[in-house]
């Protein structure tokens, strides 16, 4: 690993890199945050003070200095605003009458959330000003995926002590071999990243046509998730393209088809060097595992069913209440901070109001963006529910959002459907009021 030292310096670099930013460029300050924060991504997890991340200081710096609201004129919808008021007052609920005392953690994730929202809105109202930026975006998206691989290479040849996390995950060097965290904190979540992102490689758009380094860079995350050895992500990656292909026209499905014939032919080339298929433990006795720790958070959930045991507390309340769920970390024993299941995790620490909002927040604009492509054909929409689809069924083993940077990955890829969503509805009104008109 990099030193604890080293890996401080770059996240303060990265901070005065922004401030930098923001007072000398005299181009739109929005735009060039989320221009910042996506280009800079691999840094944005660093936590800076205490359990503060570089993305939460740069982000309460900008909010208080630097940003400029826009005026626009389309709606977006009063769903998402209701979501966001009933979720966190619930939240705070939850953390003022839990049993446990409030801290820094508790602080940090609901700042953190309060801010990662702020993001999502900052997306939707500069696109919806600029509407090129969703496609640079996309762009700036992809340069980071390219970035991932470089950083899997350097591990791959100089060895995973090449990372930006301060502590190592222990399930990423065992008796089996090694899976490959990229620059994120878990391969488990860098399959979740990959899989999410593979999907964006399928779009074309105009700022980037090439369609050879598209087809290479998803090529290269299915095999990146087989190196990391992300089951889930893996799986979330077939989920991901059924619905491609249960709704995509004739020529997609024939590319689709050449690409897995391609990316089988590599599987049975190379599947002894591929950590999918070296796991230790086989999918029943790793099911029998997360299926015992799921009974218990489901125990903690029922004791406080309305509003959870408060957020960022699952590790604390099952220190006290469900000992044995430790893992080993440099002869430490340290507490599961979820029970091995996104869902659960926000269940039992948010209780039923958080995770009913929570999965509206993710299911409504899918089910929009399915309706949306089935009436306009447009296939970027088609890709990001794809991209969604995936990490839904990769986040029911592995709590990727205790990474910040997943958070921003998964709500940028959300706001950018969103925007589609509601363009495509006010092209089809402007269309129908024109007709009308006629």
């Amino acid at each position: 690993m990099f030193d604890f030292t080293l890996i401080k310096s770059l996240g303060v670099i990265n901070i005065l890199i922004f401030i930098i930013v923001m007072l000398f460029v005299k181009k739109n300050n929005n735009e060039s945050f989320i221009k910042l924060i996506l280009l800079t991504f691999p840094f944005m997890g660093i936590k800076i003070i205490s359990e503060f991340s570089v993305f939460d200081i740069i982000t309460l710096i900008f909010i208080l200095f630097f940003y400029k609201p826009k005026v626009n004129n389309i709606h977006i919808n009063r769903l998402f605003f209701k979501m966001f008021i009933i979720l966190f007052s619930s939240i705070t609920i939850g953390l003022l009458i839990s049993k446990s005392k409030i801290d820094a953690d508790n602080i940090s994730e609901y700042i953190s959330l309060v801010n990662i929202f702020f993001f999502s809105k900052l997306i939707i109202d500069e696109c919806i000003y600029n509407i090129d930026f969703v496609e640079k975006i996309m762009n700036y998206l992809k340069i980071m995926l390219l970035a991932s691989f470089i950083f899997l290479l350097c591990q791959i040849f100089f060895g995973v002590q090449i990372s930006l996390s301060i502590i190592q995950n222990p399930n990423i060097v065992s008796s089996e071999g090694i899976r490959y965290p990229s620059f994120l904190s878990d391969p488990q979540v860098y399959s979740q990243y990959l899989a999410a992102l593979s999907f964006l490689c399928l779009i074309h758009e105009k700022f980037n046509r090439n369609k050879i380094i598209n087809y290479t860079l998803l090529i290269s995350c299915i095999t990146g998730i087989m190196i990391a050895g992300g089951r889930a992500g893996f799986i979330g990656v077939i989920a991901g393209f059924i619905i491609v292909l249960l709704f995509s026209k004739l020529k997609i499905k024939f590319i689709i088809f050449f690409l897995a014939l391609v990316i089988v032919t590599l599987i049975i080339q190379y599947q002894d060097y591929l950590m999918i298929f070296k796991r230790g433990t086989d999918m029943n006795d790793a099911y029998d595992f997360r299926y015992s720790i799921w009974l218990d958070a489901m125990k903690i959930f029922i004791q406080q069913p309305i509003v959870g045991i408060g957020i960022g507390n699952y590790a604390k309340y099952v220190s006290i209440h469900n000992p044995d769920q430790v893992w080993l970390r440099n002869n430490e024993y340290i507490p599961f901070d979820h029970p091995e299941s996104g869902y659960l995790k926000i269940l039992t620490e948010t209780g039923a109001i958080g995770f009913i909002c929570f999965m509206i927040l993710i299911i409504y604009p899918l089910i929009k963006g399915i309706q949306q492509y089935l009436i306009s054909k447009e296939e970027t929409l088609l890709y990001l529910v794809a991209s969604i689809t995936s990490w839904i069924f990769g986040f029911y083993t592995t709590y990727s959002l205790g990474d910040t940077r997943f958070k921003i990955l998964i709500v940028t890829i959300i706001s950018l459907l969103i925007i589609k969503i509601r363009l495509k509805n006010e092209n089809i009104l402007v269309t129908n009021k024109l007709i009308q008109y006629e």
